[in-house]
């Protein structure tokens, strides 16, 4: 009863600061402050991010445009809030003038991690779909969120077991929910608590 009464609380709370600040609770993923993977038209993504992220201090560079011409990125500086220590990327990925794919992230290592812990996003997105050790090496975890209209994949940092306090480093929205076999050869969520995982599947 206790543990359930906990859980309510838990989820009567607002969301947690750097996901207030990344905006992450603004509409359902796979959308992101309205940006919609599949949906929305690079010219539209580009003006909104602008708009709601305006530069606090010096006009950032224009976007740099990566990738190739029919697999684009552009790649824009998010600067969270006056006093965070370093900046964000965020890379919107397009297709034929719509944004397909769209990257936040944050660095992997620093002094300041201005990106939500793994509890915060657990916290709102709920339980994953499956969860994958990344290439060894890289001491860290990829989370899979599957929708009918989309793939949310969370990266977090951990060697062979994951806690709520962990940083995340990159949150990544698809338009194309990611081929099944994913969680086929993937390890089913256990939770956080004093789970350890498998170094491999």
């Amino acid at each position: 009863m206790l543990i359930g009464l906990a859980v309510l609380v838990g989820y009567g709370q607002p969301p947690a600061r750097s996901v207030q600040q990344l905006r992450l609770s603004d509409c359902a993923p796979p959308c992101w402050i309205g940006i919609v993977p599949g949906d929305t038209s690079t010219e539209e993504a580009v003006r909104r991010f602008s708009a709601i992220f305006a530069p606090v201090t010096n006009a950032p560079a224009p976007p740099l445009t990566l990738g190739t011409a029919t697999n684009p990125w552009l790649v824009m500086p998010l600067l969270v809030s006056e006093d965070a220590a370093e900046r964000l990327m965020v890379q919107f990925g397009s297709a034929e003038g719509v944004i397909n794919r769209i990257m936040i992230q944050g660095r992997r290592y620093g002094p300041v991690n201005t990106m939500p812990r793994l509890g915060d996003l657990v916290s709102l997105l709920g339980a994953p779909s499956c969860v994958n050790p990344q290439t060894p090496g890289f001491e860290g975890w990829t989370l899979y969120y599957h929708h009918a209209n989309g793939t949310i994949q969370v990266g977090a940092l951990g060697r062979n077991s994951l806690s709520w306090a962990q940083p995340v480093y990159f949150v990544y929205l698809r338009a194309a929910a990611e081929d099944a076999v994913v969680c086929s050869i993937s390890q089913p969520w256990r939770g956080v608590y004093r789970s350890r995982y498998r170094e491999s599947s």
